[in-house]
């Protein structure tokens, strides 16, 4: 499962993780959450996700991405979060997982002025269709109507069909704006700002595509792209910033556990580095599973293994007047020690059965590979404990022990590089 990288540019209680919907069910929605994701869901849909999607692109404001954040805080009802990318939705995920009937027919917003995005009844969910009626009585007045219909440009059209069949039964067909549309010679900003609203919700990439290329055809709509490319590639960077630092309060948290961290890496996997394409979680072998297999651009395989990130890594004392510790009083963790023991199980198995693996797992190119250890971080080691694991990583063969930070550290690298060759003036 191959998961985006996504900024979070607001603050929340937890740390949170992100994963972009499917594009048919979520509509490539932006989803996060504050929890393992498995503790509650075996795969990314979940239930009444495409009714939260839809709310979620109803309630979004005008030039944000809709977005949905599943919450283990208590949250009693749906509430609207903005940021300057995202309009969200937060809800709670015990309401998600508790749900028994199809929200999307019943969620409405219980106030245009309010934050909070109100379920009715439902102990808490849903409203009968009486409220919903009622719901309307107090609230629906023409300047309402007038209201929703001027936000999206689509909704006019839907209002008018709606009208129409009602009264004649007939649906209008949208292609009948085909002559109007191609009679167009100049389009002003008010058409084009609208017209913008109802494309950004085309869901067929086909669909997309066409329209890019069309809008591309003259040498002035490519320049014109390339300005726009170079906009979204600087939010890009902006977002792998955002999560780069999203990545390191994760570290630096005392509570941080290894599921925390596999679950943020998994979702981001750009942060292992540039030169794989593609990483892959829990990889089965012959005896137990890997944390993570790494693919390079060469097709040969690389294993990376994380522990915590709490723990200690080498105990190792400071000098004491000059004079070191004795050798003695130097020792690995037990973490630490187990994880070297057991990379070098693991290559025996990927170098030993490459075949079998081939055979059985699909793993191509397994022989020999490097091995990352990730454990740990450089803000709890002393100098002296700092140098034992330099020069441990020079003696071990094709093992690499990495502290959490540095993996970190490594990725906001990767960024500043990416700005000076993309953004900046060309390397």
């Amino acid at each position: 499962m191959s998961f985006p990288s996504a900024s979070i540019d607001f603050e929340w209680a937890k740390p949170l993780m992100a994963f972009e919907g499917s594009p048919k069910r979520l509509q490539g929605v932006m989803v996060f959450h504050d929890f393992p994701w498995h503790n509650y869901f075996d795969r990314k849909a979940f239930k009444n996700g495409e009714a939260f999607t839809r709310l979620a692109r109803r309630t979004a404001e005008s030039g944000k991405q809709p977005a949905i954040l599943l919450t283990e805080l208590d949250l009693p009802h749906p509430r609207k979060i903005h940021s300057e990318i995202y309009s969200l939705i937060a809800i709670n995920v015990e309401t998600v997982v508790h749900a028994t009937a199809d929200v999307g027919a019943t969620l409405v917003i219980a106030d245009h002025e309010s934050e909070a995005l109100s379920f009715g009844s439902w102990d808490g969910a849903f409203i009968s269709q009486a409220e919903l009626e009622a719901f309307f009585d107090q609230r629906l007045s023409t300047e309402a109507i007038r209201n929703w219909a001027s936000a999206d440009a689509t909704r006019m059209r839907e209002l008018v069909d709606a009208l129409q069949r009602e009264s004649t039964g007939v649906v209008a067909d949208p292609r009948s704006l085909i002559p109007l549309l191609d009679s167009l010679v100049t389009i002003d900003p008010e058409i084009a700002d609208a017209l913008g609203r109802a494309l950004r919700n085309v869901a067929d990439r086909e669909a997309r595509l066409a329209l890019l290329r069309a809008l591309t055809e003259s040498s002035d709509g490519i320049v014109d792209a390339g300005t726009v490319f170079t906009e979204r590639l600087i939010r890009r960077l902006e977002n792998a910033r955002a999560t780069a630092e999203t990545y390191d309060a994760l570290v630096a948290s005392p509570d941080s556990t290894e599921t925390d961290l596999q679950n943020f890496i998994q979702h981001n996997p750009w942060l292992v580095g540039l030169e794989y394409s593609k990483v892959t979680p829990k990889q089965p072998v012959v005896r137990g599973a890997l944390d993570f297999i790494l693919t390079r651009y060469d097709g040969c395989q690389d294993i990376m293994e994380l522990k915590s990130p709490q723990d200690s890594m080498i105990k190792a004392a400071e000098d004491e007047d000059g004079v070191p510790p004795p050798p003695h009083a130097i020792t690995l963790s037990r973490s630490l020690a187990q994880a070297i023991a057991q990379s070098h199980d693991y290559r025996h198995q990927l170098s030993e059965g490459a075949k079998v693996l081939e055979e059985e797992y699909g793993l191509k190119s397994t022989r020999n590979p490097r091995i990352f250890i990730i454990i740990g971080k450089t803000t709890i080691l002393t100098e002296k404990a700092k140098l034992i694991m330099t020069e441990l990583n020079l003696t071990l063969h094709r093992v690499e022990i990495i502290p959490f930070d540095l993996l970190g550290n490594r990725a906001k690298t990767i960024i500043r590089n990416l700005e000076l060759c993309l953004i900046d003036p060309p390397c």
